[in-house]
């Protein structure tokens, strides 16, 4: 099982390099999100 399967699941994992990938993936869309105009419906 790997750490994003750990993850997942509620169990203890350490964050390695695939998992920073994802956060930082992840903290971009958020930013992109939170900063876009609601009424663009094709912004993401």
């Amino acid at each position: 099982m790997d750490n994003a399967e750990r993850r997942d699941k509620g169990m203890l994992y350490r964050t390695d390099e695939q998992l920073m990938k994802q956060q930082a993936k992840a903290r971009r869309l958020t930013q992109k999100l939170n900063t876009m105009d609601r009424s663009d419906f094709k912004g993401i």
